[in-house]
């Protein structure tokens, strides 16, 4: 589908100067996706305008006679639905009363002059009835408004509030998002690749990241709502059609080589059938060499904050293979070096969880130390994560304002800890607050109490607490609440488990009596109501050996000659040789006690190693594996037992 460009009429400099000042009281009022999450958690007061909603068929009226009479019952219209943000039900009620109002206004707004006050105030109406939920399917969908919109954005790409309206309306459920993305994403992408644009009109502008756009509150307010868009589902799904826009994405986030050397965006994104030349692009310039245009002053609802997270969305729904391109761009901002501050700590933190989802579960032997570097936060990115997974498990915003309640899923956010976790010791610094939300986010599953802690979700939980138990033999584990807590948690969450989440919950359970706990009072009402619960009886497993966590150990196959290292028993256990009915304590114990006198168990014949470079089995010398460095955990890099199967046969 090809889009041209509407020509617009000239006005003289006073009369747009005129339209300004007349109008400058309301572009305040235009609300953008943040207000309208906000908007939606609060209630409503009692409407004290009831007579002025009952006028409203007879502005229609007004509207439909003439531009003379319009202006006047526009502001109106205005006037009646600009209230308190939290008189939401008078918007409702607006639209649903009144069958006619958004026909209208679109109709009328079709035939408006480009840049007049008539089409403003027109535009401003329709942003304050495209905010309360109810309203955004009978607008965007039944009355075809995001349709005309979109085009009409095509036609005049400097009219940014266009663009603010497509953000209220895409900010929905995932079933409207799924309708809406058939609808704009193709016209978004190309008013993207306009707005762009850095041909020298009057209209040109640095932003204040220092990159020259046409029009950059335009670019701004469409990459937001492209955010909206490729927003995943609980399910996965997401908008897979995004992935044209990957290379213009790309661009946005990176950075120029020079203060005196602006970012440009190539011509080939002038070009809305241009997009096959844009997927061959490779010559993004490094992030490093322009610290002043970096992710420091990316600030929310930036254009660069936007465009991060489409790419972010993008590695969930379409997987590492058509994402594989984006990964130099997302190491680059994960590795951007500054000094730390909130902003630039979340968006380092931002492509370290898209790079998570991207290589996280793919990560092999032969690349684990570059793995080992792209998905290693820092202590400040570690606490963000933990920070972020409870105030969403909450419902609550960033005090800072980084991110809105509802701007993340719970899903993914323990996604991204299952993957990162193996690498990152940091997060053992946050350990005992971690698993407390890995409760919480058990607790919430088992009591059906929230719809975005799904039976995959819970899995991902699970085997990070399975992961964090193994160093909570040493430290301390988890906070204890009340009476058995943790057992009636992980005793509610069994009968629904997966079979990996299963095998991770009974393993916890086995060794809970030996993990170190810290007593302390939790807050939060879904571990309250699991604490009421009855006593629950539960077996314990073997109590660990010293000589199981730390000692490097090798096993020989006798049969197939192959020789491994491993960093301890417990790792041997957990990386090779994990069966499902068994306590890998129990096992870790009884290579152990094999390793003493080089016996052979579980079809291996076990040593320790006194030598940590190199050691003599047999009649060949085994080298320790450099490629796959070992993680505090005990995991190597290879298939991680958090990102793969949990499992796996004795061999």
């Amino acid at each position: 589908m090809v889009f041209f460009k509407r020509k617009k009429k000239k006005e003289s400099k006073r009369e747009k100067k005129n339209v300004i000042k007349d109008l400058n009281r309301d572009v305040s009022n235009a609300k953008t996706e943040q207000s309208s999450a906000d908007e939606e958690d609060q209630h409503d007061e009692p409407v004290t305008t009831k007579t002025e909603l009952s006028d409203v068929p007879r502005i229609l009226n007004e509207i439909s006679k003439g531009p003379k009479a319009a202006p006047r019952a526009l502001r109106q219209l205005f006037e009646i639905s600009d209230l308190k943000p939290n008189q939401v039900s008078l918007r409702v009620e607006m639209v649903a009363e009144n069958k006619r109002l958004i026909p209208i206004l679109l109709e009328f707004l079709q035939n408006c002059e480009f840049g007049s006050s008539e089409q403003y105030l027109t535009l401003l109406v329709l942003n304050n009835l495209s905010i309360p939920k109810s309203n955004k399917r009978l607008i965007a969908i039944e009355y075809g408004g995001a349709s005309i919109l979109s085009n009409m954005l095509c036609k005049d790409v400097s009219c940014h509030l266009m663009s603010i309206i497509l953000v209220n309306l895409s900010f929905s459920d995932s079933e409207l998002r799924r309708d809406l993305s058939l609808v704009l994403l193709s016209p978004l992408t190309f008013v993207l690749q306009e707005a762009c644009k850095t041909e020298e009109t009057e209209h040109t502008d640095y932003n204040s990241e220092g990159l020259l756009f046409a029009y950059p509150e335009t670019a701004k307010w469409v990459c937001a709502a492209i955010k909206n868009l490729t927003r995943p589902a609980l399910s996965g799904e997401g908008c897979q059609q995004g992935v044209d826009l990957l290379p213009l994405l790309q661009q946005i986030v990176t950075f120029p080589s020079s203060p005196s050397s602006p970012i440009i965006a190539p011509k080939s994104f002038a070009s809305a059938n241009n997009l096959e030349s844009c997927r061959t692009r490779s010559s993004i310039q490094s992030v490093n060499s322009f610290p002043e245009a970096g992710p420091t002053l990316w600030e929310t609802n930036s254009l660069q904050d936007a465009a991060l997270f489409c790419l972010l969305h993008l590695s969930i729904s379409c997987g590492p293979i058509l994402m594989s391109k984006c990964v130099p761009t997302l190491e680059s901002i994960a590795n951007y070096k500054s000094h730390s501050c909130s902003v630039l700590d979340f968006q380092r933190l931002k492509a370290r969880m898209a790079l998570s989802y991207l290589i996280g579960s793919t990560t092999n032997t032969n690349d684990g130390n570059k793995a080992k570097k792209m998905l290693q936060l820092s202590n400040s990115e570690s606490r963000l994560l933990v920070e972020c997974l409870h105030n969403t498990l909450n419902n609550n915003a960033h005090p800072e304002r980084l991110y809105s309640a509802a701007t993340f899923s719970v899903k993914w956010i323990l996604y991204a800890i299952r993957n990162l976790l193996p690498l990152n010791g940091a997060m053992l610094n946050q350990q005992t607050t971690l698993n407390s939300r890995l409760l919480h986010a058990l607790s919430e599953h088992s009591l059906s109490r929230s719809t975005s802690v799904d039976a995959n979700a819970a899995e991902y939980a699970a085997i990070a607490l399975h992961l964090l138990s193994t160093h909570g033999l040493e430290d301390a584990f988890y906070f204890e609440c009340e009476n058995q807590t943790v057992v009636k948690i992980l005793n509610a969450y069994l009968p629904r488990a997966s079979e990996d989440g299963k095998y991770a919950a009974r393993q916890v359970l086995l060794r809970l009596s030996h993990l170190q706990t810290v007593r302390v009072e939790d807050t939060s009402d879904a571990l309250r109501l699991i604490a009421r619960m009855a006593p629950v009886e539960y077996e314990a497993g073997a109590a660990p050996q010293s000589n199981i966590l730390h000692k490097p150990i090798l096993a020989y196959h006798s049969a197939t000659k192959e020789r491994r290292l491993y960093s301890s028993a417990m790792h041997a256990v957990q990386d090779g040789i994990r069966a499902d009915d068994m306590d890998e304590i129990h096992m870790a114990n009884y290579i152990a006690t094999a390793a003493d006198s080089r016996a052979k168990v579980y079809h291996h014949v076990w040593s320790w190693v006194e030598d940590e470079t190199v050691v003599e089995v047999g009649n060949g010398n085994v080298r320790r594996n450099e490629d796959g460095p070992m993680s505090l955990f005990g995991l190597s890099c290879g298939p991680m037992f958090c990102a793969s199967s949990t499992k796996h046969a004795v061999s």
